[in-house]
């Protein structure tokens, strides 16, 4: 082989082994780079503070506990530093091994008041009902919403026949005072029926929309004669998207009082630690709330998805609220809940006048009713009466 040859030969491995020694090394910088951005990544998934969690079947959003500091300590390998990172991320960051906490943020905040609920119908007078001047028929009633019933869609021949029976116990139950829960205000024509209904009753139909865009809310119709003067809708301030309806009405035997309805549906306590706070709070600030008019004479009722030794409801009863006996036989179950547990959470509560002396379930309907196939809920209408009785 000649010299010349010889120096090409030569010159065309080298160029050989500098090709090959950029491209490892290109795969080298490649590698750091897509290691670089894992790293980023992880570190944008540590810092976020708040995770929405939910469940559709009650409507209950969560947040879940906010990650803690992480350790001071640095991974040796670069290779594996975002696995280290992802798992010190559980860790907590104090010395004794136990975790920081961070309040949840509706631990110390108030209810918020919502725009006018929507009010169909006029007030004309009307007379008082036979039964008597001092007794006041009050019904709760959480009617199971078209959008939460399982499975989905619910088949409108099948709304339609649960919607024909809501009406039939209402008419039964020649209630004075009927509140609703999970009523389908995101459906002008269910409205629609309502308030033709409504009005062929004489009464006058309130609604308030849930907050969270969600599709139903709380609806409380009140005959004529209780003389409806005004209505105000309050939100609890926190990611249950829950409303508190309250209505004034006039009451014909004692007529220099009023008496304020609160229609309410609370969070169900589901088995986390922060609806079960949520719940708690969200009974705390209706006492709140109703605090602030100390000698308001007030009845609240709706569906508080809790047992009467339930610590939100208990809230209540500390604050002066008597309650529907339910320690006494047949046994107080009103709602057959999607964990299969049956509760007695559709409650009546009354303080500074009225009195729960007696309750039923309209239309005597019973437990083997919450799991029919042919359920017009998943709730029982309550009816509660309730005299007057002044402090």
């Amino acid at each position: 082989m000649s010299f010349a040859m010889t120096r090409l030969f030569a010159s065309t491995l080298m160029l050989v082994f500098i090709s090959c020694g950029a491209t490892r090394r290109t795969k080298d910088i490649a590698r750091q780079a897509e290691q670089l951005q894992e790293d980023v990544d992880y570190d944008l998934v540590d810092e976020t503070s708040e995770v929405a969690e939910g469940s559709e079947e009650d409507d209950v959003v969560a947040l879940t506990q906010p990650p803690t500091a992480q350790p001071t300590a640095q991974p040796t390998s670069k290779k594996h530093r975002h696995r280290k990172r992802r798992h010190s991320s559980k860790k907590s960051g104090s010395a004794g091994g136990a975790k920081s906490k961070r309040p949840y943020r509706y631990e110390s905040n108030s209810m918020k008041a919502e725009k006018a609920p929507v009010q169909v119908g006029a007030v004309v007078s009307a007379d008082p009902p036979s039964e008597g001047p001092t007794v006041l028929k009050v019904v709760t009633y959480n009617l199971l919403a078209q959008p939460y019933v399982r499975p989905q869609p619910e088949a409108q021949s099948s709304a339609d026949r649960r919607h024909a029976g809501h009406i039939a116990i209402m008419e039964k139950s020649e209630a004075d005072v009927i509140m609703l829960q999970e009523f389908y205000s995101g459906s002008k024509s269910y409205v629609t029926k309502w308030s033709n209904w409504a009005e062929e009753h004489d009464y006058v139909l309130f609604i308030l929309p849930r907050t969270g865009r969600k599709k139903d809310g709380c609806a409380t119709l009140v005959r004529t004669y209780l003389s409806p003067t005004q209505a105000r809708g309050w939100n609890y301030n926190d990611h249950g998207a829950r409303v508190a309806l309250i209505v004034k009405i006039s009451v014909p035997w004692a007529e220099t009082t009023s008496l304020e309805i609160v229609n309410t549906h609370w969070a169900f306590a589901h088995d986390k630690e922060s609806t079960i706070v949520m719940r708690d709070h969200q009974g705390r600030k209706l006492v709140d709330l109703l605090a602030t008019t100390p000698d308001q004479p007030v009845i609240v009722g709706g569906d508080l998805n809790g047992n009467y030794d339930d610590s939100a409801i208990q809230r209540l009863i500390n604050a002066g609220f008597e309650s529907m006996t339910t320690d006494l036989p047949p046994a107080f179950e009103s709602h057959y809940a999607h964990t299969k547990e049956f509760l007695g959470c559709d409650f009546i509560v009354a303080r500074g006048g009225p009195v729960p002396t007696s309750w039923h379930m309209v239309n005597d309907m019973v437990k083997a009713d919450l799991t029919a196939k042919d359920r017009l809920s998943d709730h029982l209408p309550v009816l509660v009466r309730s005299t007057w009785a002044p402090p």
